[in-house]
């Protein structure tokens, strides 16, 4: 066997010095087909107006350029160092949207990649009509969500509580862009109009139903709701019976609410059931109450005759159920400013007179937790005219009938004694 072909062995020295020298050649170099830039937030999302930063960075054995390229990157500011840059949006506008390329250049090799920043608007404007709904009356569902971009991203939906309703037919849908209030030049946003039938065998009194209006921008979402309440009006009872009473489903959030969340999930506060009271005669009337002992404490409407004031007037009063919260007066047929009343904290009264003008909608807040409870009057419980009036009315025809009377009395004794002439004069 021929010693002199086999491969002499390297000193150990030798071997460390060729593994180094091995590594240092390939360290930090990209492979090939590989791209070594990487873009943080790889799905940039900013709303119109906010700021946000995209990092743009290359590890490279040398040093390396790294640049955001592109005309659009004067409008932000760019700040590179070797190995990074990053553009910086202090303002971001509709305009900004889209692609955005950053090129580096590592050992005699260039690489490009591209992000693409999405810019939204999504303010809480969504409106939502009817303004109320009427158990076993069937209505056109109305949702609008207004100053919105991009619009085709947008997505609507019903809800009961935390159930999507089902059986609404879509009826159709309106498109068009925001204009200047005062020169009429249209904007970057939009409004989007969707319209739906709604069976009356689905209105039923319980939860609120709500508006769920939600921007799907890929690996984010955003969500605002709007809710309308059911309203119960009343029948006329007799003196007898038992009194129906108005209900509400205000649950503890208000009505509108707004979510942010990941692409897939949803939030949005449950809303308690709706219940219903009772009432004997000779009582105040209730129109609210507690959903039950395990629901939110919600505010109570009673209606009961105002002590020591004529006319048949009415004190309408929420009442809070826990101590220390103070209550508010909200909504009314009207303005709130014309009635008279009182808040005193956990309480608060409106004075009603009999009246048209005084049917509609009244509804209260408590503070803290804007928690908001409903009630509807109509005639039954504020007719157009009342007791107090009718007597009045009455008093007064009959002293007109008796000063009537009186000159018709006067006046035939006058006829009278002018047929029997003058007394005869004394004889001389």
């Amino acid at each position: 066997m021929n010693e002199a072909a086999l491969p002499v062995p390297l000193p150990p020295r030798a071997l460390l010095l060729l593994l180094l020298l091995l590594l240092q050649s390939s360290w930090g170099a990209p492979r090939e087909g590989e791209n070594p830039l990487r873009i943080t937030p790889a799905w940039p999302v900013v709303r119109a107006g906010g700021s946000i930063r995209l990092n743009c960075s290359l590890s490279c054995p040398k040093e390396a350029t790294v640049q955001w390229k592109g005309l659009d990157t004067s409008l932000g500011h760019v700040s590179s160092v070797p190995g990074l840059s990053v553009l910086t949006i202090p303002e971001a506008a509709l305009s900004m949207a889209g692609s955005k390329v950053c090129i580096s250049t590592c050992q005699d090799t260039t690489y490009q990649d591209t992000v693409e920043l999405l810019v939204y608007a999504f303010p809480d404007k969504v409106e939502v009509s009817p303004s109320l709904l009427v158990p076993g009356q069937g209505a056109t569902l109305v949702c609008s969500a207004r100053e919105v971009s991009p619009h085709d991203r947008l997505s609507f939906a019903w809800y009961r509580g935390d159930e999507e309703l089902r059986g609404l037919q879509a009826l159709d849908e309106d498109l068009g862009p925001e204009q200047e209030a005062e020169t009429g030049e249209e904007l970057e946003v939009f409004w989007v109009t969707k319209r739906w039938a709604l069976p009356a065998e689905l209105v039923t009194a319980g939860p609120e139903f709500r508006c769920r209006v939600e921007m799907d921008l890929g690996h984010q979402a955003f969500s605002h709701s709007r809710a309308i309440a059911v309203i119960s009006r009343m029948t006329s009872p007799a003196p007898s019976t038992l009194l129906p009473t108005t209900t509400t489903a205000a649950g503890p959030a208000p009505p509108s609410s707004v979510a942010s969340t990941v692409k897939g999930h949803s939030s949005g506060p449950p809303e308690p059931p709706a219940s219903s009271l009772t009432r004997g005669p000779g009582s105040s009337l209730p129109l609210t109450s507690n959903p039950g002992s395990g629901d939110p404490c919600l505010p109570k409407i009673f209606l009961s005759p105002m002590r020591g004031a004529g006319g048949g007037a009415l004190e309408l009063t929420c009442q809070a159920c826990e101590p220390g919260t103070s209550v508010h007066w909200i909504r009314a047929p009207g303005r709130l400013a014309d009635y008279q009343g009182q808040e005193a904290g956990a309480r608060a009264t409106l004075i009603l007179h009999p009246g048209p003008l005084n049917w509609g909608l009244y509804q209260c807040q408590v503070e803290p937790g804007s928690q908001k409870t409903s009630c509807y009057l109509d005639k039954e419980l504020l007719p157009e005219t009342d007791g107090g009036n009718s007597s009045a009315s009455l008093w007064t025809g009959g002293c007109l009938l008796g000063l009537i009377l009186a000159a018709f009395v006067a006046y035939r004794l006058r006829r009278r004694l002018g047929a029997q002439g003058p007394p005869d004069a004394a004889q001389p």
